[in-house]
C-alpha cells in the first residue's frame, strides 16, 4: 500500500511544482503591475496599493522559497530506491532460510578451509 502512495505523490511532485512557480509568476506580475500603478495613480497619503504590493511580494517569496525546498522526481525516487533498498536488506536478513543456508554456507567454507589447511 505504501508503494502505491508514494508512486502517486512521487506523479503529483510534479504538479504541484509546476502550479507553485506558476503562481510565483503571477503574483509576481501583480505585484509588478500594483507598484506601477501605486506609483503613478495612488494619492500622496494613500498605502493601500503598496500593502498589496508588499503582501504578493511576500506571498511571492514565500512561494520561491517553498518551490525551491520541494523535492524534485530524481529526489524522491532516490529516496524511494533508498527506503526500499534498506527494506529488502531488511526483510532478506530476517529470513529464516536464507539464514540457515547462510549456516550451511559458513559450515562447508569452514569445512574446505581446515581441508586445505591439512592439505599443507
Amino acid at each position: 500500500m505504501m508503494e502505491y502512495l508514494f508512486i502517486y505523490l512521487l506523479q503529483l511532485a510534479d504538479v504541484v511544482v509546476r502550479c507553485m512557480g506558476f503562481f510565483i509568476v503571477v503574483s509576481g506580475l501583480f505585484a509588478s503591475l500594483m507598484f506601477i500603478g501605486g506609483v503613478y495613480w495612488a494619492d500622496e497619503g494613500d498605502n493601500k496599493p503598496f500593502k498589496i504590493t508588499t503582501l504578493a511580494t511576500v506571498v511571492s517569496l514565500l512561494m520561491l522559497l517553498a518551490c525551491n525546498l520541494f523535492p524534485t522526481k530524481q529526489t524522491l525516487l532516490l529516496m524511494g530506491g533508498t527506503y526500499l533498498g534498506k527494506k529488502v536488506i531488511t526483510v532478506a536478513a530476517t529470513d529464516e532460510k536464507i539464514k540457515k543456508v547462510d549456516t550451511i554456507i559458513n559450515l562447508q567454507l569452514d569445512k574446505y578451509i581446515k581441508e586445505l589447511q591439512g592439505a599443507n
